[in-house]
């Protein structure tokens, strides 16, 4: 996870953090993912477009191909070509740009 958890937004990254905890503690309980558990990393977006792409690059070079998050529609702007140049998935829960699936990508 990719979030907002620290300045005037961290609500709302702390909330996703939490709602996601949440969700992982339901599926692992369940078995997981093809029996394998699912975990949690987070890393604070700030929110910056240098400090989420460069958490993208650290998640994705740790094995981690798959992200959530990102509150701000510039960061989230910023890490999807990165995301796809490196071979990686992102889903922007609260990144509200249109240009995100319209006339970005």
């Amino acid at each position: 996870m990719i979030d907002t958890l620290s300045g005037g937004n961290a609500l709302i990254g702390k909330t996703d953090q939490e709602g996601a905890t949440i969700a992982i503690d339901q599926i692992n309980a369940d078995g997981g993912v093809l029996g394998r558990p699912l975990e949690l990393v987070s890393k604070d977006e700030a929110p910056d477009t240098n400090a989420a792409v460069q958490a993208l690059r650290d998640l994705n070079s740790n094995g981690v191909p798959f992200v959530i998050g990102f509150t701000s529609s510039a960061d989230a702007l910023a890490a999807a070509p990165v995301a796809e140049q490196i071979d990686s998935v992102i889903i922007a829960s609260h990144a509200a740009t249109p240009a995100l699936t319209t006339t970005k990508f």
